[in-house]
């Protein structure tokens, strides 16, 4: 039975209550009162079941609706971390980048700063070659092939980093330095640069001709890695003739060996 069918009858039966209290007849009023009640009990009932189903589809559809702000809401959240995950991505490699281009630039003068000192020491002794070579030109001939010896020394030192890794592993014997060259740039160092090697000696007696000779190398401004060439030893031996040579010259553990070596005038 629909809502429009009890509508009616309940409205019915409620004039029919009326009509017949109107004619004296109480007993079918009352009966007729009754089934109005019961026509609008239902009614009601009907009418609360329908607001139930009502609140029902809105509390689905609220559910529904937060249920996807929900969703939304984690999608931005993930989106967030995401962009936040590849922003600090991009700030780690940024900085890498730049710390690596640093340590590039730092090498790159370094390298130039070697590079400045030994041309400089070379120029000096070249400088000093030619000028003994013009002085004694006409003088005498052994001390003439000395001063040009020396020359093609300083040479040969000098086009060591000029030369690819491989030629230099391959020219290994022809750079190592003989007995007699080493002992002819001594005393070429000792010459140019005002006795050097002599008050060196006179002032460390304990030196040994190896230390001797690797300061000469120093002086002179020649890097690690060519001294390895030149002296024909392995990078270990070349650090522990250094630490040997620090000791007898009564260094401290922190002194610049190099340094001290470049820069030191016996007066």
């Amino acid at each position: 039975m629909g809502d429009g069918s009890l509508v009616s009858r309940c409205i019915a039966e409620f004039d029919l209550s009326h009509i017949e209290e109107n004619r004296g007849d109480y007993k079918n009023a009352l009966l007729h009162l009754k089934a109005y009640r019961q026509y609008a009990d239902t009614l009601h009932k009907m009418e609360i079941a329908d607001k139930i189903v009502e609140l029902e589809k809105e509390y689905d559809l609220l559910g529904a609706e937060a249920a996807m702000a929900r969703s939304e809401l984690e999608r931005r959240n993930t989106e967030l971390i995401l962009a936040c995950v590849i922003f600090c991505s991009l700030i780690i490699i940024l900085v890498i980048v730049w710390a690596y281009g640093r340590k590039r630039a730092q090498l790159l003068e370094t390298e130039r700063a070697r590079e400045s000192m030994i041309s400089t020491a070379v120029n000096r002794v070249q400088a000093e070659a030619s000028r003994i070579l013009i002085e004694e030109r006409a003088g005498n001939d052994a001390f003439r092939q000395h001063v040009l010896d020396t020359d093609m020394l300083i040479k040969r030192i000098r086009n060591i980093r000029k030369m690819p890794d491989g030629k230099r592993i391959k020219s290994k014997a022809e750079l190592k330095l003989r007995p007699n060259e080493i002992m002819h740039l001594t005393s070429v160092i000792d010459v140019c640069h005002n006795g050097f090697i002599t008050k060196l000696k006179e002032t460390y007696p304990s030196l040994t001709d190896k230390d001797i000779e690797l300061c000469c190398l120093i002086r002179l401004g020649v890097p690690g890695p060519d001294i390895l060439h030149l002296l024909d030893i392995s990078d270990d031996a070349l650090r522990k003739r250094r630490q040997r040579l620090k000791e007898r010259l009564n260094f401290k553990t922190d002194d610049n060996l190099n340094e001290w070596l470049s820069i030191v005038d016996f007066q």
